[in-house]
Formats: C-alpha cells, structure tokens, sequence
C-alpha cells in the first residue's frame, strides 16, 4: 500500500488515514496481547478490521471465469 504523504495523520485523505489507523492498531494489538489485555487486544483488532476496509475497498477488477457463472 502507499506511504501517508501528509506529516500529520490527521490531514491525511480518508484512505491514508486509514492505512495508518490500521497499522498503529495492529502494532497496539501485539502490546496489548502480550501484557495480558485480552479484551482491549480484541477491541483494537476489531478496530484495525474496521480500518482495513475503508483503505481495501477499492474496486479490483472481476477475474473472468471461463464456464462459470459469476458471483453476486
């Protein structure tokens, strides 16, 4: 994925924002995993899942599938 142009997180686009929001949550997920914060570990993973999809949502081209009905 691309580098957050912006100096600061805060003036980033929807999308960057995102991307940063997803890794620092990913990054507080393993501290708090490894101090014993089960729940909090949980909350902040569901929050980076959340960020992921607002960053991953580009549209990607449909792969064509030959003899198969497509998807909806």
């Amino acid at each position: 994925m691309g580098e957050i142009v912006a100096a600061d997180p805060l003036l980033a686009s929807g999308p960057d924002a995102a991307e940063y929001i997803e890794r620092m949550c990913s990054e507080l997920t393993s501290i708090a995993d490894r101090a014993g914060l089960g729940f909090l570990a949980y909350l902040l993973e569901v929050a980076r899942e959340e960020a992921l999809l607002h960053y991953d949502a580009e549209p990607r081209p449909t792969p064509v599938r030959h003899g198969e009905l497509p998807h909806r």
